[in-house]
C-alpha cells in the first residue's frame, strides 16, 4: 500500500481487465466476456480514479469475445465504443488493430475498429 494513494481502483482493474485479455488470447470467449463486462462497473467511479485506456482495452476485449462467441453485430457496436477519447494510448491503438486483424472490419462502418 502507498499512503495517500487510493489503490482500490487499480486492484479492481487488475482483477477484471487483465483476466479478460488473457482469456481472449486463450480463446476462452465466455470467460473473457464475463471479466470484460466487469470492467464496466468502473464507469460509475469518479473520473480522477478511472483509466480510460484500460476501459477502452476492456471494451476491445469484450468485442473480441463477442465476435468469438458468434455475435458480430454486438461485437461491432462494443468495438466502436472503445475509443472514448481523442487522447487514445498506443496500447489501445494496438489492441484495436488486433480486433481488426482477428475479426475483420466492423460491418457497415466503412472502416475497422479504427480510432480517431
Amino acid at each position: 500500500m502507498r499512503p495517500g494513494i487510493e489503490t482500490g481502483m487499480l486492484a479492481s482493474y487488475a482483477m477484471t481487465a487483465c483476466p479478460a485479455s488473457c482469456y481472449v488470447w486463450l480463446g476462452e470467449y465466455g470467460k473473457a466476456r464475463s471479466y470484460a463486462e466487469g470492467v464496466t462497473v468502473h464507469e460509475a467511479a469518479p473520473a480522477a480514479s478511472r483509466s480510460p485506456s484500460r476501459e477502452a482495452i476492456a471494451r476491445i476485449d469484450l468485442a473480441m469475445a463477442l465476435a468469438g462467441l458468434g455475435v458480430p453485430g454486438e461485437a461491432a457496436a462494443v468495438g466502436l465504443q472503445a475509443p472514448g477519447s481523442s487522447q487514445v494510448a498506443d496500447s489501445v491503438q494496438s489492441r484495436a488493430a488486433d480486433l481488426d486483424a482477428t475479426h475483420g472490419p466492423v460491418p457497415g462502418s466503412g472502416r475497422g475498429a479504427q480510432l480517431p
